[in-house]
């Protein structure tokens, strides 16, 4: 009986189905079938997701720029431009120090003087000679013109490592912006891949609605078309990518793997744009070269100026000999002297390079002055930028968001026909242009920490790279 009652029980809610699905309106019928499409817009949330998944699990900044410093040709090239420099400079300094010389020759000679012509029959001599001398000689003075062009070889030596080091914050920084290039262009692509996938559900949609007679041909096709438009966006992307990766593979020699999104260098930032010109003026490499250069040309000027005094060498010397007067005989002598020597006319020669050198200090001076404004226009420059970014970043974060609930409100509505399609499009694409500001401005942002620490000198600091630079040191 309970079996019985249990077989009616359940025929009656077949009964209640079959009959119950006729009597829903064509209308509620479209509502369940559109709502299984499943339009979801991205936030700012899912954007910042997306850039999470593409940029974790990989190659840090550090890592990759280490790498890049040990083979990049335009940095081993300063680095090389160093190693001359001081070596140039090694070998001026050698004309300070004592010089120790050694002369040997030997052969067969004919001479003619008063002794040969007092012992010889033909008043000619014939004999093997040879003969060896040693010279141990030391500048004593010269109006300094040795010594201060020694000096401004070393100043020049010191200006190269400050243009090394200057041109590893520069490789530094280009390899920095590479590096979120690629990351931020992956993004942009996983951004395009899901805009197709939310065009793609706006089609399924349009074509439900037509099939269900409350929609038209013209919306399928104006969606068809935004899906089209879509794709190129993509194609667009991945060409942006290429050239983003091309870009990383000329400073780090080879294509990008999977890259980890660096954190930004909190502790290396300057509290105010103050600071950070103070720090830059103090500290950035190129400015210190420039001055270097201008010490340089001071002592070359004095160098020049030494022409015009005498040269005092001490000599010490001794020498031995055989035969040289054209018959057998040994000869040996031993001197120690001071020699001077002071020229007296050179066609103007001296004056000119005293012009010269002075002309090359006024322009070494201005060279200076332009570097320095330089580097506090780039101080200021990147101080903006990475204030404007920072404050910019919450707006576009709650511009993408409000975006977002445009596209699902706008969705809601279509599917009750209370919006057109050309609505829903339209908020699609302001979503998407927002989402790819908002990543764009991340990455933007995490780069104005780096091209801020560059003008103050502390990106390879901040950075933690090791440029493997050895200190050279005096000449000795």
């Amino acid at each position: 009986m309970k079996d019985r009652r249990f077989v009616y029980h359940g025929m009656f809610w077949v009964m209640v189905v079959v009959f119950l699905i006729p009597a829903l309106s064509p209308a509620q019928l479209l509502v369940v079938q559109e709502r299984s499409t499943g339009i979801e817009p991205l936030g700012a949330p899912g954007v910042e997701s997306v850039l999470m998944n593409v940029s974790q699990g990989g190659d840090s900044l550090k890592a990759s720029i280490q790498s890049a410093m040990d083979s990049n040709p335009k940095f081993l090239s300063q680095k090389h431009a160093y190693s001359i420099s001081h070596d140039a400079y090694r070998e001026s300094y050698g004309a300070l120090l004592p010089q120790l010389d050694f002369m040997a020759r030997g052969g067969y000679g004919l001479r003619r003087n008063d002794t040969t012509i007092a012992r010889e029959a033909d008043g000619q001599g014939e004999e093997w000679s040879d003969e060896q001398r040693l010279v141990l000689s030391q500048l004593l003075f010269d109006g300094g013109l040795t010594r201060s062009r020694v000096e401004a070889d070393k100043l020049y030596s010191e200006s190269k490592k400050e243009e090394l080091f200057n041109t590893a914050e520069d490789v530094g920084l280009s390899a920095t912006q590479y590096f979120l290039d690629v990351i931020r262009a992956r993004g942009l692509v996983e951004l395009c891949v899901r805009n197709i996938e939310e065009h793609e559900k706006l089609l399924d949609l349009t074509r439900i609605r037509l099939g269900s007679g409350g929609g038209t041909q013209a919306d399928v096709t104006q969606a068809e078309a935004a899906l089209q438009e879509a794709r190129s966006r993509l194609i667009q992307a991945n060409q942006a990518l290429d050239d983003a990766e091309a870009g990383y593979a000329r400073f780090f020699g080879d294509k990008p793997g999977v890259l980890s999104m660096p954190e930004p260098p909190l502790l290396a930032i300057p509290q105010s744009e103050a600071i950070a010109i103070s720090m830059a003026r103090d500290g950035n490499r190129a400015l210190k070269a420039a001055r270097l250069a201008v010490q340089q040309k001071e002592l070359e000027i004095k160098s020049a100026k030494g022409a015009y005094m005498p040269k005092l060498h001490a000599k010490v010397s001794a020498a031995r000999s055989d035969n040289t007067g054209g018959y057998e005989a040994s000869y040996h002598d031993a001197s120690a002297m001071l020699e001077m020597n002071l020229n007296l006319y050179r066609g103007g020669s001296d004056a000119a390079s005293i012009r010269k050198s002075k002309n090359e200090k006024m322009r070494a001076e201005q060279d200076a002055l332009d570097v320095e404004r330089q580097v506090e226009e780039d101080v200021r420059t990147a101080y903006s930028f990475y204030k404007a970014t920072g404050k910019l970043l919450p707006v576009l974060r709650n511009l993408t968001n409000e975006n977002a609930q445009v596209v699902s409100s706008y969705t809601d509505q279509f599917r009750m026909g209370q919006r057109t399609l050309v609505d829903l499009v339209s908020a699609q694409k302001s979503l998407f242009s927002s989402q790819q500001v908002y990543l764009n401005g991340m990455t933007a942002h995490t780069f104005s920490y780096y091209r801020l620490c560059m003008p103050v000198s502390q990106l390879m600091s901040a950075l933690g790279v090791d440029l493997k630079v050895k200190d050279l040191g005096e000449a000795k």
